[in-house]
Formats: structure tokens, sequence, C-alpha cells
């Protein structure tokens, strides 16, 4: 018995930091991020975001996955980001929550029709896609996807 619990004890305590920081980099990100969407915007908001879970429950809001995990059509109909674009617009969706450094193929499209609601940072970030992600109000009007 000796021989395989000693062992495999440093496994365990390593696993158990990492698991701790990833719950906590999940706490500081997602579930601010989440709590901030249902403080401030409508009810009836329709939220387009990567990392659909915390975020999502959170929120209490409809949700749009780009990762496609709860909305497949973001991956079986082969979008570009401008196709992602008109889906969600089509879908009266004014908010996009994404890593800061993936919003540029959308900042590109949408010209001057968005801006920066909410953001947030994580220093030790140890799970998340990327450091900072914040949340996007896109004005159609403004952009040349006006419906």
């Amino acid at each position: 018995m000796l021989i395989l619990v000693v062992p495999s004890a440093v496994g365990y305590i390593e696993q158990a930091d990492i698991y701790g920081n990833s719950v906590k980099n999940i706490n500081e990100q997602q579930v601010v991020i989440g709590k901030w969407l249902a403080e401030n915007t409508p009810e009836d908001a329709t939220i387009a975001m990567v990392d659909a879970g915390a975020i999502a429950f959170f929120s209490h809001r409809t949700t749009i996955d780009l990762a496609g995990l709860t909305t497949p059509d973001m991956i079986h109909l082969n979008m570009t980001p401008r196709d992602k674009l008109v889906y969600i617009r089509d879908r009266n969706c004014s908010y996009i929550v994404t890593f800061n450094v993936w919003f540029w193929p959308w900042s590109n499209e949408l010209r001057q029709g968005w801006e920066v609601l909410f953001t947030v940072y994580l220093p030790d970030n140890i799970i998340s896609g990327a450091d900072t992600k914040s949340v996007y109000f896109i004005d159609w009007a403004l952009t040349d996807l006006a419906p």
C-alpha cells in the first residue's frame, strides 16, 4: 500500500493546488462578469460569449455560445467572423463577452460601432484562454452590418 500511496500523494498535492487556482480564476473572471451582466444589462438581453458556463449561469441572460458548445450553429455552419456577427445581430444580440485578444476580427468588421463596458484581468491566470476578458456593447446602427 505504501508503495502506491506515497508516490502518488505528491501528484495529488500538485493537482489540488492547480484545481484550487483554476476555481479561483473562474470565480475572479467568469463569475464576476456573469454577475456584472446580471446587474448592468436588460433582463431580455442576449449575450454572445466564449466560456458559456459560469458567465451564462450567473448572468441569467439568453446566451449565444461562440465556441459552439450550446449553440452548435457556430461550428456546424462553418462561419467566418462576419457570418458570426450577422448571426448574433439577427438574434438581437448587442453584447459580446470574449477575450480582448480574440476580439480583433470583429473590431475590424464593426468599425466604430462597439465599446468596452467592463473588463476583468487575471494576473495569475492558469486556466482561462487569456488574461483579459471584456464585455463589449455593439451598436449595430454604427456598423456596416446595420439591419
